[in-house]
């Protein structure tokens, strides 16, 4: 009967899971960011090593505030509790209502560190009927943060919506915080292009599956938020998108 049951609760987006290492995983229905995640031991290895850059390049410690925008079904957030990461609040975003659903079931434990939050903002992709992108609509935008993460988020966005989230990044970035994000940016390509051919290994269908910038033009959009680059790596993350690290600009 334990057994029947557990199939049928992962049929369920809201309930089911999978459990590795004594960690509830989320069903690979709600998992993104490419096939070898639905391994469950390559899912949560991805996990523990967004949790340890984390720790390595933007520095933890039980003080610190995480925003993870866009954070899915909590890959952040399950490698944070996996790698016992130190940290005083974990509060996680994301406009698919199903996945929060699944991390306020699963992933906190009980731990009052952690906060989900389902936002009805419009994005052509996960979230078309939402409502119109103002800075100072979202709730994040009247509180401060050590930690901003968002990984394979303005791959999915298009300038506009890229200028809201840095405005607000830097209205609620603590003096002394850091900001990780990846995008998809190359030199001597248009300055904004949704889906371009040839661009990789994928074949980009639907909307805002690859959003891609030229690297000039998107590095202005941070500086004009008064945003610096800290560090930048090319082309190592998923599907071939770039890291970089933000602080405020200094004077």
């Amino acid at each position: 009967m334990i057994w029947f049951r557990n199939r049928i609760l992962n049929r369920l987006p809201f309930v089911g899971y999978r459990r590795h290492r004594g960690l509830a995983l989320p069903p690979r229905s709600l998992r993104t960011g490419g096939l070898h995640f639905r391994e469950d031991a390559n899912y949560l290895a991805s996990a523990d090593a967004e949790a340890t850059r984390l720790a390595r390049d933007l520095g933890l410690d039980d003080t610190i505030r995480i925003l993870d925008l866009g954070c899915g079904a909590g890959r952040l957030a399950i490698g944070l509790r996996s790698t016992r990461a130190p940290f005083a609040h974990y509060h996680g975003i994301d406009v698919d209502s199903r996945r929060i659903a699944w991390c306020a079931m699963h992933v906190g434990g009980g731990d009052p560190r952690f906060e989900f939050e389902a936002v009805d903002v419009a994005n052509d992709r996960y979230n078309p009927g939402g409502a119109s992108l103002r800075a100072s609509s979202l709730s994040f935008y009247r509180r401060t943060y050590d930690v901003i993460y968002l990984y394979s988020v303005f791959s999915h966005l298009m300038t506009d919506a890229v200028e809201v989230y840095l405005e607000a990044f830097a209205h609620s970035l603590s003096p002394s915080g850091r900001i990780f994000l990846t995008v998809f940016v190359e030199d001597g390509v248009p300055d904004c292009e949704e889906n371009p051919h040839g661009y990789g290994k994928l074949k980009w269908e639907g909307p805002l599956h690859c959003v891609r910038f030229r690297r000039e033009f998107f590095e202005a959009k941070v500086a004009a938020a008064g945003l610096e680059i800290v560090d930048f790596v090319h082309g190592r993350e998923t599907d071939g998108q770039s890291a970089y690290r933000l602080k405020h600009r200094t004077t």
